[in-house]
């Protein structure tokens, strides 16, 4: 098997559609983002020119920058961001194997215990932290960010934030909404509140009535 096999990053594919592994064709697998994990933990090392790659990074760097000028954050969620939700995954995945460092090998037979090749570089890494990037993010926080994205549609389609506790066409979000006046109430009671001033000043700027 050639390891010089070029990817992607933009879509995330692999450019080699003969490449079999235990059986299996990789295109057929419909998780992409494990497909890169699997590869890297086998000691693939990507290879493409660096002037492209350089060039796709930069890409994603500056739509993250315009992501948070826009949210005041740089947490964009896994669902609804197209590519920059796989970027920011992709970097948060490769931060993580440069931190780790070697993988103990534990079973010599057992591929995926190598030690992971990719990681990300130390300029890259200080430029995300130049704008306030967060390497790991709670579930949690995530999912209130997912939440709130859902809301901020809502209100494009229909002008207010005012959804209905028993909304149908997504009831988790009708539910979400509820719980944070609730939260805001608790707060304002002096009582402890999990809604915190970023997340009051990210409703209340969307015309979020308590």
């Amino acid at each position: 098997m050639n390891d010089n096999v070029r990817l992607d990053l933009v879509g995330g594919k692999i450019f080699n559609e003969g490449l079999i592994l235990n059986g299996k064709n990789f295109y057929s697998d419909g998780n992409r983002f494990e497909r890169i994990k699997v590869l890297t933990f086998l000691g693939m090392v990507w290879e493409f020119p660096n002037e492209d790659y350089e060039e796709i990074w930069q890409k994603h760097f500056r739509q993250l920058m315009e992501y948070k000028e826009k949210h005041g954050n740089s947490n964009v969620p896994q669902k609804g961001f197209g590519k920059l939700s796989w970027w920011v995954k992709i970097q948060r995945e490769l931060y993580g194997n440069t931190t780790r460092g070697p993988i103990p090998n534990a079973i010599d037979n057992v591929p995926l215990r190598a030690r992971p090749k990719q990681t990300i570089p130390q300029h890259r890494i200080q430029q995300l932290e130049s704008m306030g990037f967060e390497w790991r993010i709670r579930p949690v926080a995530l999912k209130w960010i997912d939440r709130y994205q859902e809301l901020v549609q809502y209100k494009n389609a229909n002008g207010d934030c005012n959804i209905p506790q028993k909304f149908n066409p997504n009831p988790i979000l009708g539910k979400w909404v509820m719980k944070q006046r609730g939260f805001y109430y608790d707060k304002v009671r002096g009582r402890k509140s999990p809604l915190t001033y970023e997340r009051q000043e990210k409703l209340e700027s969307i015309g979020f009535c308590w």
